[in-house]
């Protein structure tokens, strides 16, 4: 069997800084959901690899209040806070990325766990992705649709402008 072993390591590499950063919030008490890239890495790798995008960074939502939490124990778990609200490792390729407030995330949820990560639902995954509707987002959605991850479910009581949105990215390969 072939591996890509460059895919591998950079993958065992983030996922490493993820464990990093919920080690961080655990021993704070700090809430948080991973959001982003690696949120539909994630849910995409169990049902349909081939599909499955790997990012380059951990994209994390917090709560405001926490900051102050997160500066104070950065550096015990070999962070570097930066004034973006970035936390890079010594490797400065690997980083995570705060957000307080985020296109369809108002708060930290409880999440999905996903290799003992928080990891955000994916019908509130998509509604983000929608939202924000940048090139990256539509790409994600796409990748859902591709994994055959779509339901009427996940579908259901969107508004007109994402449910057009979504109807735009299934239109357009």
């Amino acid at each position: 069997m072939m591996v890509n072993t460059f895919f591998e390591e950079k993958k065992d590499r983030l996922l490493e800084v993820a464990r990093r950063f919920d080690a961080l919030c655990a021993a704070s008490s700090i809430g948080y959901t991973i959001i982003g890239g690696l949120a539909v890495y994630l849910h995409i790798d169990p049902v349909e690899p081939l599909s499955a995008r790997l990012t380059t960074h951990v994209d994390a939502h917090i709560d405001p209040a926490s900051l102050s939490l997160v500066e104070r124990t950065a550096a015990e778990f070999g962070f570097t806070l930066t004034p973006e609200h970035r936390l890079i490792t010594s490797a400065q390729h690997n980083r995570v990325h705060l957000y307080f407030q985020h296109a369809g995330f108002n708060r930290p949820t409880e999440g999905v766990l996903f290799e003992g990560l928080k990891v955000a639902p994916l019908r509130e995954l998509l509604l983000a992705k929608l939202t924000r509707n940048k090139l990256i987002d539509k790409v994600h959605v796409r990748d859902m649709i591709e994994a055959g991850m779509m339901t009427p479910e996940l579908e259901c009581d969107l508004d007109e402008t994402l449910r057009e949105r979504l109807e735009w990215v299934k239109a357009h390969e």
